[in-house]
């Protein structure tokens, strides 16, 4: 059933090693695959006659998702679950049919710790449910179940889901100028910043307002940012603390993602292959560091059996798959802010933090495992906080 995914092959190769059984038995066939970011992005769906299944890597975290014979293949899209686009989480479907909350805060850390593998865990879950959830799908099948699951999402709508965004750099223009009071609506004698594509704003505000995200106020018509979008974009664009993470390798072209912490909440964001500028909102400080981490090229659950090694960089750097460096400000506004610095390296199968040498010598790594660098990662950023509180 192999299917060449390039840089995704060990993708496919995990999604096979736990459900080739089920999907041979149920008629499911390859169809597409698509990986991104050296890999650690990736799509791969499978068809039968009844329905098409997905299995996606995405920021660490691994799904499998169902839909009908016509769901699209998402690419390099933005990917939904809750079927937005055609696609319906299995995990999600099990929920509204059982009742039971699966993707629990203790299964998270446990996938994260390496005590439980996310794949093998759900394999077991559609194993037992396949029959049931696979008719959902089938043609000719009514699906009166959507509007009932849609209302189950609704209601029972989790921290951990938290809100993603996706802009244009015109829209991302267009909020940040209304956020700052700098611009007014772009109608009749009313003019852009200087050097802006009014046209190109004019269209993002239709686009803003249509989607919700910009609301008119009653009476005067004046035009302002939702609330929940305000919050965050105010995050991102005045944060306490921020975090810089940098990955460079031989197949990553310098990516940089930010990290921003206020009181209000915590946004992580970056530019994605199309140009768009992405903003997640994290659930918590756990979310934060799972982001980080898996930004950083770290798998859940990766150990080194040579924990401690100490070897020159120079030699590691050569079998690097990437290079990371991490920069955590405390007010970054301010002229002179709190700087601190992490730098890893994934080479070897393993993670291996980058030391400077004391006595001005040849710079080292030593080998660690994730729950090391987490408790670093975390140390770090709580003493930032510290310094801007």
């Amino acid at each position: 059933m192999n299917i060449d995914c390039s840089d995704g092959n060990s993708f496919v190769e995990y999604v096979e090693h736990h459900f080739v059984g089920l999907l041979a038995r149920h008629g499911f066939n390859p169809v597409q695959c698509a990986s991104d970011f050296g890999g650690r992005e990736c799509a791969l769906m499978y068809q039968s006659a009844q329905c098409r299944i997905l299995f996606t890597l995405i920021d660490g975290s691994y799904d499998c998702s169902l839909g009908t014979l016509d769901a699209p293949f998402p690419g390099h899209s933005m990917i939904y679950l809750d079927g937005e686009t055609g696609w319906y989480s299995m995990l999600f479907l099990l929920e509204f049919r059982t009742g039971t909350k699966l993707l629990t805060r203790n299964r998270i850390d446990r996938i994260w710790a390496g005590e439980l593998d996310s794949f093998e865990w759900q394999a077991s879950l559609l194993e037992k449910h396949a029959e049931a959830l696979f008719q959902m799908f089938a043609p000719g099948v009514p699906q009166t179940w959507r509007d009932g699951f849609a209302r189950f999402r609704q209601a029972g709508a989790r921290t951990e889901n938290a809100a993603t965004y996706r802009f244009t750099t015109a829209e991302l223009v267009l909020l940040t100028q209304y956020l700052t009071g700098s611009i007014g609506h772009l109608g009749p004698g009313r003019q852009a910043d200087p050097g802006a594509d009014a046209e190109a704003l004019r269209l993002a505000e239709q686009n803003l307002l249509g989607s919700g995200l910009l609301v008119r106020a009653e009476g005067d018509g004046e035009i302002d940012v939702t609330s929940r979008l305000a919050t965050l974009l105010s995050a991102a664009l005045s944060p306490q603390v921020l975090c810089v993470l940098r990955n460079t390798g031989p197949d990553v072209a310098g990516e940089e993602v930010y990290f921003s912490f206020s009181s209000a909440c915590i946004v992580r964001n970056h530019v994605d292959t199309q140009g768009q500028h992405v903003f997640s909102e994290l659930a918590n400080l756990d979310e934060a560091l799972n982001g980080i981490l898996v930004a950083g090229g770290v798998r859940p659950g990766q150990t080194m059996s040579s924990a401690g090694e100490v070897q020159s960089l120079d030699r590691l750097l050569d079998d690097r798959q990437a290079r990371v460096t991490l920069l955590v400000v405390a007010d970054p506004a301010q002229p002179q802010p709190q700087v601190q610095a992490l730098s890893w390296l994934i080479a070897r199968g393993g993670v291996w933090l980058v030391q400077e040498s004391a006595d001005s010598g040849a710079p080292s790594a030593r080998s660690v495992d994730v729950a090391e660098l987490r408790q670093m990662l975390s140390m770090t950023l709580s003493q930032q906080w510290a310094f801007v509180r």
